[in-house]
């Protein structure tokens, strides 16, 4: 009976207006636990601040697609990640997609909500005071200050350009380059061929198949390689002596002793990056973007390795590992090379934040030869902090592999790309003139840069880093293009020349006894802008023998001048290191500067003059600098 009377569930929760959906769910959870029913989290996700740098990373590089930055960032050991995931992370923070830099001049840019859009607001109403190459600096008329990535301000130039145009006039459709006029622009600038086709890549050794590209990726693989290629001065890969660099779907050898290597039963056989034939040319796979710069990096310095003053051979990929191996175990560590102060800091800011502690990776244990190789694809890619490291911690086994490599660039060719031209590029300053010029425009320049006026030194006053290219132009003439009529003034030229260089950097007074000093000292109390005027002044001297050596004429009263020159400019080096040893305290590192430039220069005496070179030897700078010591080369 009492049951009965007992009111139905369905008349209760009408009563109390307490849907019933609700009721039977709060029926089915009774008495059981009050757990949450979001995901648990597991060990392998990502955390909030490996999400946060990969979206920093690709700020800080906004050109490169996710693939490439997903090896970019394992290899400088910021986040190892799979690319879906890098992709996903990259999506969620509408950083791809239709919220993507490559999208904004589409319709759908009024819908962009990010950096950009606050940027230009903020940014059209001010004045452009100030530009910088990494980024640039808008100043708003109240004085505020925001830091521009150029990238963002070319878009937003595109996407300017694609308002008014839709605006005011018809679009006009832009040229885009084809496949034929990418090949030829990378055989214009770097002096080999890009080519496609097995046939046409140089007799030597490669990989059993080689796979050819689609006609579809041909296009992407000329302009990652154009790109690529930008890294390394105008004619370079003409001048070491590649001939040909080849881009496959696919390399693939049938049998291998590598382990490592991954079999593909499609291909039929085992996939690799790329390869050196050992003389004059490479093959590269193109798997993704990031790869085949990584790979195009990788494979030319092999053959840089194997080449030093444009010989080529066999022989020279192992004549250095000696040299190699005592650096990076700290038996005989190379010093930390010299930036200049203000170049310094520019690096710096362009920086992404991580070292390379020891070898790249697992690869590079195979020997040096593929250690150095997979050093060099690291700095290609990572060349800012490359820079950095090398300096700030030189006693690294990761720093000491980069200097390393630095110097193989170097040697490969006669004067060829130093720090200085790897500071450039890391400053997007380098000057990347394709255009040859004749032995007549070249003295033309030579002259007026040898024209001292009162000073001695006013030719090269406004453009010393013009007069030091001009010269290197010079050292790669070809002897049988100078007339014999010329030879002799093309060496006075670069002699005089060169110690304006000197003159136009220290600035000596009447008495020879005051000199003008660059750059200021770090916290570690050293002037690093001194220390690379004094191993530029070494370099200098080094081309001018060069030059010397290829054009120099059978004249014993040339052989004279220079030499002359050579002692004047080293005993203005010498009174340079007195004044700064009497006004500051030098640093054991700076003497050695010195010191490593005073035999530099010893060694571009020519002459059979031993004696004299001998006496150099064991006199120190305060006796070089002396006027009353008396040294005659006659």
């Amino acid at each position: 009976m009492e049951r009965q009377n007992r009111p139905a569930a369905t008349t209760l929760i009408a009563c109390i207006g307490l849907p019933r959906s609700t009721y039977h769910t709060g029926k089915d959870r009774y008495g059981k636990p009050n757990d949450h029913n979001g995901k648990i989290p597991r060990d392998w996700w990502l955390a909030d601040w490996e999400k946060q740098a990969i979206v920093d990373f690709h700020d800080a590089h906004p050109l490169e697609g996710y693939r490439r930055l997903t090896y970019m960032m394992m290899d400088g050991d910021i986040v190892a990640a799979s690319l879906a995931t890098v992709f996903r992370v990259l999506s969620e923070a509408r950083r791809m997609g239709k919220c993507s830099l490559s999208n904004l001049v589409s319709p759908a840019f009024p819908k962009w909500e990010g950096t950009l859009l606050t940027v230009a607001q903020r940014s059209l109403t001010g004045v452009a005071t100030m530009f910088e190459w990494q980024g640039i600096r808008l100043r708003s008329e109240n004085g505020e200050t925001i830091v521009v990535n150029r990238v963002f301000l070319f878009y937003l130039t595109i996407c300017a350009s694609s308002w008014f145009t839709q605006s005011f006039g018809e679009e006009r459709p832009s040229a885009e380059p084809s496949v034929a006029m990418l090949l030829q622009k990378f055989k214009d600038y770097s002096g080999a061929e890009l080519v496609f086709d097995r046939n046409d890549l140089p007799e030597g050794r490669y990989h059993d198949v080689l796979k050819p590209l689609s006609d579809s990726r041909k296009k992407l693989a000329a302009e990652i390689c154009n790109e690529e290629a930008r890294m390394y001065p105008p004619g370079y890969f003409g001048e070491v002596g590649l001939k040909a660099v080849g881009i496959f779907e696919a390399c693939v050898s049938k049998s291998t002793s590598d382990r490592s290597r991954p079999y593909d039963s499609q291909l039929g056989g085992y996939r690799f990056f790329g390869i050196y034939n050992g003389v004059n040319a490479i093959a590269a796979a193109f798997y993704s973007e990031g790869q085949l710069a990584l790979t195009f990096h990788h494979e030319v310095f092999h053959h840089v390795d194997s080449t030093v003053d444009g010989e080529t051979g066999s022989w020279n990929l192992s004549t250095d590992d000696a040299f190699y191996q005592a650096a990076i175990s700290g038996l005989r560590p190379y010093a930390s090379p010299p930036i200049a102060n203000l170049d310094l800091s520019a690096i710096r800011e362009r920086c992404i934040g991580f070292t390379l502690q020891d070898s790249v990776s697992e690869y590079a244990a195979k020997n040096s030869r593929e250690d150095q190789a997979e050093t060099a694809r690291h700095i290609m890619s990572m060349l800012p902090s490359s820079l950095v490291q090398i300096i700030d911690q030189p006693e690294l086994a990761g720093s000491q592999r980069i200097i390393h490599v630095l110097g193989e660039y170097e040697k490969s060719v006669p004067d060829g790309p130093g720090l200085d031209w790897f500071v450039d590029v890391a400053l997007d300053r380098a000057r990347r003139d394709v255009q040859s010029e004749t032995v007549e425009q070249l003295l033309i320049r030579l002259r007026a840069y040898a024209d001292g006026g009162a000073s001695g030194f006013e030719g090269v006053a406004e453009d010393p880093q013009g007069a030091r290219d001009t010269l290197k132009k010079v050292v790669r003439l070809k002897p049988e293009t100078v007339p014999p009529n010329v030879e002799v003034e093309l060496v006075e030229l670069a002699s005089d020349i060169t110690s304006a260089l000197l003159q136009q950097r220290i600035r000596p007074d009447a008495s020879n006894t005051r000199f003008r000093i660059w750059g200021s000292e770090d916290s570690q109390g050293v002037n690093r802008t001194l220390r690379r005027d004094v191993v530029q002044f070494a370099a200098d001297a080094k081309r001018l023998k060069l030059i010397s050596s290829i054009h120099l004429p059978a004249s014993d009263k040339l052989v004279e001048h220079l030499k002359r020159s050579h002692l004047h400019n080293l005993r203005q080096i010498a009174a340079y290191f007195v004044f700064i040893d009497a006004n500051w305290t030098m640093t054991p590192g700076t003497h050695d500067v010195f010191e490593s430039t005073k035999k530099s220069i010893l060694q571009c005496f020519q002459g059979s003059d031993v004696d004299l070179i001998d006496k150099l030897h064991t006199m120190d700078f305060r006796e070089l600098a002396d006027p009353n010591t008396n040294i005659d080369p006659l």
